[in-house]
């Protein structure tokens, strides 16, 4: 980088830093969130010495990983590949040149460790090799880049609330939006407030979620399937926001999205900070979730059929609802193009392998059940938002994602004392590391996809850098996570012999 940019880029991130302490700015302001990690990206770019670093340590990792392998002759492909690839990063590469070997490097170690066996054969070294490349990819994460798309033509939101509002009639005939404000926080769906005034002056603060369009995540979600599942839990006593309308006219509209009652109160923060709990707090969260695992799913009811839950598992065992969340997701990355992370190979592997045996029934999971999803007023739980990514499953997977949030064990051991009271099930620790490991899985998938759907489409709001730019913290905890879980099941099975000694 010559010294001219260099400066230019200091005199802006030395500037946020100055606006972000002078006016107070929050951690969770994503805008800016979004312009310091602009700026810290176009700083990599430039540095190329620390991309040629981390090639030449996966490159030593790959050789260490291809010499076991050549012991069965399985991976003699891949080997191939690996010595055609260059040792080193030539001192005078750019960062695009840089950027496809690296890219190129991983591949080959994705598919070396898809062929070595591991978990199932693994040993000491091959579990020792795993983990340093998983730490290797942590400590540095580039992605590949996805080809230039052109933007697509917004429609006029607020005008499309307006005539699907008076198209319900009743009460909303003549109606019109008074106040609108578009949110951000959304990826797959779009949220908005507005206000709705009808010409008998009465007013309706409501909230719509928009498909955007963005298949970020999880298959198979859909908002209309998210609307009948929300009147069936508010029918069932779950806290809520009252389904309003359903507008299904994509043809019309451009897109599908429904319409609740705004739910009062305030969350606990947001995906970047969240505030700290009080024990009515935890009280509060534990039996709203006990509540929702416990919640009667009626098969015959024309809204759970109509729903995106999978009513075929509500008959078979949580580990069959585990292994087929757990399919769909792989589905999802394998559909990405992008299988070139030896730590998520090593990680489907491991997943695969070590699903909880449970035969109990699966519940229905919320599968985002975080502090930014839960709406309260003082110590009462108003709401539980976005149910996009909810299936059937293990309980497992909501405690874990949320006492991964909790300050302290104590925190975390009151709310399970409080949950299992309310009649949820006790989850082993193998069960809540296991989701651990499962939720960084997830979280890589989204937010790799996300920093790649940033720079393939145009008309994605920053925010998506943001959330991308969080890549790193999965891969960096996902070797230590197997670890934990590995100990948590030699501790179970140990326990188990014991009581039957």
């Amino acid at each position: 980088m010559d010294s001219g940019k260099r400066r230019l880029l200091a005199v802006i991130a030395e500037s946020m830093a100055r606006m972000a302490t002078r006016y107070g700015v929050p951690a969770s302001d994503m805008d800016h969130v979004a312009l310091t990690t602009a700026v810290g990206e176009l700083f990599r770019r430039e540095e190329t010495g620390a991309i040629k670093t981390f090639y030449s340590e996966g490159y030593a990792l790959a050789l260490r990983l291809s010499a076991m392998s050549e012991q069965d002759g399985v991976a003699a492909s891949d080997i191939a590949r690996l010595h055609r690839l260059p040792r080193s990063i030539e001192d005078m590469a750019d960062f695009a040149p840089s950027q496809d070997l690296l890219f190129e490097l991983k591949k080959v170690l994705s598919s070396l460790i898809a062929n070595s066996g591991y978990p199932s054969d693994s040993n000491a070294d091959l579990t020792n090799i795993i983990s340093s490349l998983c730490k290797w990819e942590g400590d540095h994460h580039i992605g590949s880049p996805l080809p230039a798309a052109k933007g697509k033509d917004r429609y006029d939101f607020k005008q499309m609330l307006e005539s699907s509002a008076r198209a319900q009639a009743g009460a909303f005939d003549g109606a019109q939006v008074m106040e609108f404000t578009r949110l951000i926080g959304g990826f797959t769906n779009e949220t908005t407030l507005f206000k709705l005034a009808g010409k008998d002056g009465r007013i309706w603060a409501l909230v719509s979620r928009a498909n955007t369009g963005l298949e970020l995540g999880i298959d198979g979600r859909d908002i209309a399937g998210e609307f009948h599942l929300l009147r069936y839990l508010y029918q069932g006593g779950v806290s809520v926001a009252e389904p309003m309308w359903l507008e299904s006219d994509v043809e019309r509209y451009g897109t599908k999205f429904l319409v609740t009652r705004k739910v009062e109160g305030e969350n606990f923060g947001t995906v970047v900070e969240s505030q700290r709990r009080t024990s009515s707090q935890i009280r509060a969260l534990a039996i709203q979730l006990a509540k929702i695992h416990c919640l009667p799913l009626n098969g015959a009811h024309p809204d759970l059929q109509l729903s995106h839950i999978d009513m075929e598992l509500a008959g078979r065992s949580m580990t069959e609802g585990v292994s087929n969340y757990l399919e769909r997701w792989i589905r999802l990355w394998r559909s990405t193009g992008l299988e070139n992370s030896p730590t998520i190979e090593a990680t489907l592997n491991w997943l695969r392998t070590n699903i909880p045996v449970v035969d109990d029934a699966p519940v229905l999971v919320h599968g985002d059940y975080a502090l930014h999803n839960i709406m309260m007023q003082g110590n009462e739980i108003t709401g539980v938002l976005d149910w996009e990514m909810s299936h059937l499953g293990n309980p497992a997977e909501d405690i874990s994602g949320l006492l991964a949030s909790f300050s302290n064990e104590g925190d975390a051991e009151e709310f399970m004392r409080f949950y299992i009271e309310s009649g949820g099930r006790p989850i082993t620790a193998f069960e809540r590391e296991y989701c651990n490991i499962f939720r960084y899985f997830m979280l890589y998938v989204v937010t790799l996809e996300s920093q790649l759907r940033f720079y393939s489409l145009p008309e994605v709001h920053p925010e998506f850098l943001v959330l991308g730019s969080f890549v790193q913290l999965p891969a960096q905890r996902m070797a230590q996570a197997i670890e934990a879980a590995d100990i948590a099941k030699t501790q179970r099975i140990t326990t188990v012999a014991k009581s039957h000694g």
